[in-house]
Formats: C-alpha cells, sequence, structure tokens
C-alpha cells in the first residue's frame, strides 16, 4: 500500500556451486506467487570434462527462505540434454505459481512438463514423486 518492499523472509547464508562460483552470481528476484518472490539459480560444476549442473528453486517459507525444489539442468550421463525453468504465472491470483520445467536437447525444445506447487510438503516435487 505504500509503495515500498517489506520484509517477509530472510536466511543469512546458503551454499551454492563449486570452489565460490555459483548460480547466485546472476539470480535475479522472481515471483513466485500472488504475494512471495524468490529465485531460481543454476548451480554445478564440471569434473574431468563431464558438467552437472542444476536448478534451485528457493522460496519464503514460515520466515526463512528455503528451498522448495530441486531440479536437473545436465545430467552426467546425459550431456546432450539440459533443462529450463520458468513460472507460469498465467493466473495471478494464485498463492503460488507452478513451474515449467522444458527439456532441450541441441538447444530446441524437445519436451515440457508443468510442476505444480505442493502445500502440503511446501515445495515443488521432484522428479521421482511426481
Amino acid at each position: 500500500g505504500k509503495g515500498g518492499w517489506s520484509l517477509r523472509a530472510a536466511t543469512k547464508a546458503e551454499p551454492f556451486g563449486m570452489e565460490g562460483d555459483c548460480g547466485c552470481d546472476d539470480a535475479q528476484p522472481t515471483r513466485l506467487g500472488r504475494d512471495d518472490y524468490g529465485w531460481i539459480l543454476s548451480s554445478g560444476g564440471v569434473w574431468q570434462g563431464i558438467v552437472v549442473t542444476h536448478f534451485s528453486v528457493y522460496a519464503p517459507i514460515q520466515g526463512k527462505y528455503a528451498s522448495v525444489g530441486t531440479f536437473a539442468d545436465i545430467e552426467e550421463d546425459r550431456q546432450d540434454v539440459s533443462h529450463r525453468v520458468t513460472v507460469d504465472a498465467s493466473n495471478p491470483d494464485a498463492a503460488r505459481y507452478p513451474l515449467i520445467v522444458a527439456t532441450l536437447r541441441d538447444k530446441r525444445e524437445v519436451g515440457r512438463e508443468t510442476v505444480a506447487f505442493d502445500a502440503k510438503r511446501m515445495r515443488y516435487p521432484a522428479a521421482k514423486d511426481r
């Protein structure tokens, strides 16, 4: 109402990536629901030429920022496949917006899945739980 920000959640530190390089370098606040902003960021590393990365979703939960979802980006045994995670804000009044996880091969989308927020478990379910 006053046109300013109000603090809803705070966490002192979270570990990301390896050796100080993390996805939080370019993370931007992202609207994840009607009243909440959080972050979707990518982190991971390279070991012997193999890239392994994942997306982490952070949102306010009971006064702290918490991990509410993790999605694979590039997997160790599938180096030719990557993913993109975006927010589906088509219903702006939803308490938590669903996420769209797109699968890409050679930078072309070859599949997509919509992942709804599970309010009972307070997270976006991992692939094995969907």
